[in-house]
């Protein structure tokens, strides 16, 4: 299963997710991948910081109502929630898109939606049982 969510630091070393899995730093040049304890699977990394001591992860609840930004010291596993995003309308939500700036000040996010059409019919008649002829009309009953 390819990686998903992944952030690239400039010195090599990606953090991802697999699956449903909580994220891993990987380093590029081989090596094992190094766990996160402090993440879940409910953790997507964004970005490094431009000083590549932190990681930028979108903590989402289950349910995508809200998604909150922490920053975390990767040295220490300090969290630092810079802001919770709540969606007003949840209406058939299935993902959620979000991008952080380099300073971790800006936020664009982007709710990804599947609606479909829902239409109320009235006033139906049920129709005849196989081999009743009695609906088509005078032409065919004859």
């Amino acid at each position: 299963m390819p990686a998903t969510s992944p952030a690239l630091t400039g010195a090599g070393t990606i953090v991802g997710t697999v699956g449903y899995a909580p994220p891993v730093i990987v380093p590029i040049e081989g090596g094992e991948p190094r766990t996160l304890p402090y993440l879940t699977e409910n953790d997507f990394p964004r970005r490094w910081t431009a000083d590549g001591r932190g990681l930028f992860v979108a903590r989402r609840t289950p349910d995508l109502t809200k998604t909150t930004i922490v920053l975390f010291e990767l040295a220490t596993g300090r969290p630092d929630a810079l802001r919770t995003i709540t969606l007003a309308d949840t209406s058939g939500v299935r993902q959620f898109s979000l991008l952080v700036s380099p300073d971790g000040r800006t936020v664009v996010y982007s709710p990804g939606r599947y609606l479909t059409d829902l239409y109320l019919v009235e006033g139906l008649k049920q129709s005849a049982p196989a081999g009743d002829r009695s609906h088509r009309g005078p032409a065919a009953r004859a």
